[in-house]
């Protein structure tokens, strides 16, 4: 079952350590300095019930690829250090997403 919410403090004196998941993060780890593109990844990932490596491994233009981009640059791009995302809007927003770009929304998300 998603996560109601996701919340998350940036330690900005700390550089992101890594581009991609390595297979031990999770939404209950510590994520401080984790990079913006795969804490997308973790949320998406949690939202449509798959693997967040799964997202992490696409290739560039892919759906997945894609849906990661919008949303690092819809909220993560431009959040403060401290922040929360109700689930119920990431979900609302990822719903829109698909619809926008014509595509099937997820059975999960339906």
């Amino acid at each position: 079952m998603p996560r109601e919410f996701y919340s998350a403090t940036r330690n900005r004196d700390k550089e992101p350590q890594r581009e991609f998941l390595k297979g031990t993060e999770s939404l209950d780890d510590n994520l401080t300095g984790i990079c913006s593109s795969a804490l997308a990844s973790l949320i998406l990932a949690d939202r449509l019930g798959i693997d967040a490596q799964l997202i992490d491994r696409q290739s560039e233009g892919s759906v997945l690829w894609r849906l990661r981009t919008a949303f690092v640059a819809s909220f993560l791009s431009w959040a403060e250090d401290t922040w929360r995302l109700e689930g119920e809007a990431v979900a609302e927003w990822v719903r829109g997403w698909y619809v926008e770009q014509g595509l099937e929304v997820p059975a999960g998300l339906r």
